[in-house]
């Protein structure tokens, strides 16, 4: 790691610019002699997984990693690392600070709606056994209308105040209390993800109904 450090700035001592090129062709070797994947086809992969993948964090925050790494190393070599370590320390006290602020914001939360949180945790079961037994059409009908009725609620659930968000949901009744959380499950992944199951059962069952002659009137064997 020392030699690469060396030849990188002795690159940038050279030409004046920074080592960009270089950290390139180290990448393209790495493909092939520390994972066992031909260069062309690795850069080919990489330049392309911000698009294939933008909708999963866990890949787009390694992606963002790698280009942090990639930038780092053009700095060590432009003579900046002294001030680069100066950043990313002030980086790690900032996050470092956020992070104690949630943590009391969270504790208060549950002093002052301890009751409230646990009802809610109380009604879940209950909220999942509905979602199971929803057919797709009854939970998009379902969804738009709460999404109507609890636009101010959702609103604020997406505000950086917990404690807001919390105010309003207390003002709710056991009822609709029930209804908030229910909407707020058919709109996560694993929620989407069933609904999509029972589409492609209901389509596939469609398509066999009108393969076997059961499908709409003047759609069956000809």
């Amino acid at each position: 790691q020392e030699e690469i450090k060396t030849e990188l700035k002795s690159i940038f001592e050279t030409s004046g610019k920074p080592p960009a090129e270089r950290i390139c062709d180290l990448q393209r070797e790495m493909f092939e002699y520390a994972i066992n994947v031909e260069r062309e086809f690795g850069c080919t992969a990489l330049n392309n997984l911000e698009q294939r993948f933008k909708m999963k964090p866990e890949c787009m925050q390694s992606f963002q990693f790698f280009l942090h790494r990639q930038n780092r190393a053009c700095q060590i070599a432009m003579g900046k690392e002294e001030e680069l370590l100066k950043a990313e320390a002030e980086e790690r006290e900032r996050r470092a600070r956020q992070m104690r602020l949630q943590q009391l914001q969270a504790k208060a939360m549950m002093e002052e709606h301890g009751a409230l949180m646990d009802k809610m945790e109380a009604l879940q079961p209950k909220v999942m056994e509905r979602v199971q037994q929803m057919s797709v059409d009854e939970r998009k009908s379902f969804a738009r209308r709460a999404l109507r009725e609890f636009a101010t609620v959702l609103k604020v659930k997406n505000n950086i105040d917990p404690a807001e968000k919390m105010a309003k949901l207390g003002q709710l009744s056991d009822e609709k209390l029930e209804e908030f959380l229910l909407l707020q499950t058919l709109m996560g992944p694993a929620a989407r993800a069933l609904m999509q199951q029972q589409q492609q059962h209901q389509q596939q069952h469609a398509a066999h109904g009108r393969l076997h002659g059961h499908g709409p009137p003047g759609q069956g064997h000809r």
